[in-house]
């Protein structure tokens, strides 16, 4: 699990995550938590640990600061390598 506190937005809305990541060998999910709302998201497989992609999430986020979670329960979620809002 990967915890980013305080990300924080002037006003509440509809914004657009890039997500970096490697997910190498195979295609890996994470349930992506943003202030307590869950979605599943895909990622796909990534060629090497040299190769870092990025996809693009849309998330709800409130003015002021919010939690965005990363986790997979049942299985290895991508590396991340860092979130841009």
């Amino acid at each position: 699990t990967a915890t980013f506190t305080n990300v924080s937005e002037p006003a509440a809305g509809s914004y657009t995550m890039s997500v970096s990541f490697m997910s190498v060998g195979q295609a890996r999910s994470a349930v992506v938590t943003v202030n307590g709302v869950k979605q599943t998201v895909s990622f796909p497989e990534t060629p090497d640990y040299n190769t870092v992609v990025t996809e693009d999430v849309t998330v709800q986020l409130k003015a002021g600061n919010n939690t965005i979670q990363f986790s997979n329960p049942t299985a290895g979620a991508p590396n991340l390598d860092r979130i841009i809002v």
